[in-house]
């Protein structure tokens, strides 16, 4: 159900995109010194030193790495503008790429780099005010109840009670027993522990 959903991780490979400024990255293309006079005879080595340049301005900016991210339906904050910030991101992450992959220009790469970056920062300061201002809203809602209070609060800091697991493999007729002798052992440890002697 929903607390296996919450449970479940993906490992995943990108790179932190938004981490890179404007200045940053016009700042490596110009000092990488592509002059007209050095470029290659033919348009497929200029693609080339093109597409190895970048990369490299790409890795030093912005190296790949690994994260672990979590897979769950999305929030009930999540709201229309929130997925249309989405749908937006990505459709500008899918013309970056595809620009990257076949673009001569570094003009035009550098516009694409540029409208991915704003739309990720957009997105971001979108979740988190409409977050905010979903949980700022319960709170008001729950006022006074203080049982309330406490499972938006857990809601908000990840902390909900998730269904215990109960073992399936346990033999019905040796379960009784264990039972027994667990309650007796519950029993006895705070009898022999009291001062008989006092």
């Amino acid at each position: 159900g929903s607390a296996n959903r919450r449970r479940m991780t993906k490992t995943v490979v990108g790179r932190p995109i938004r981490k890179i400024t404007a200045e940053a990255l016009t700042s490596m293309i110009q000092q990488a010194n592509l002059d007209e006079s050095t470029l290659p005879e033919t348009i497929e080595g200029c693609v080339e030193l093109y597409e190895t340049t970048l990369k490299n301005i790409l890795n030093e900016l912005a190296p790949l790495e690994e994260r672990v991210i979590k897979l769950s339906s999305k929030p009930p904050w999540f709201t229309q503008d929130c997925y249309d910030a989405l749908r937006s991101r990505r459709k500008a992450e899918r013309k970056y790429r595809r620009i990257l992959k076949k673009s001569v220009s570094f003009h035009e790469i550098h516009a694409a780099m540029i409208e991915y970056v704003t739309e990720i920062r957009y997105a971001k300061a979108l979740f988190y005010r409409t977050r905010s201002e979903y949980f700022r809203r319960r709170l008001q809602e729950v006022e006074g109840n203080t049982s309330a209070t406490y499972q938006v609060l857990n809601h908000l800091l990840g902390k909900e009670k998730t269904p215990r697991e109960l073992p399936t493999n346990v033999d019905p007729e040796k379960l009784p027993e264990m039972f027994k002798e667990y309650f007796t052992t519950k029993i006895e440890t705070p009898v022999l522990c009291v001062d008989t002697t006092a």
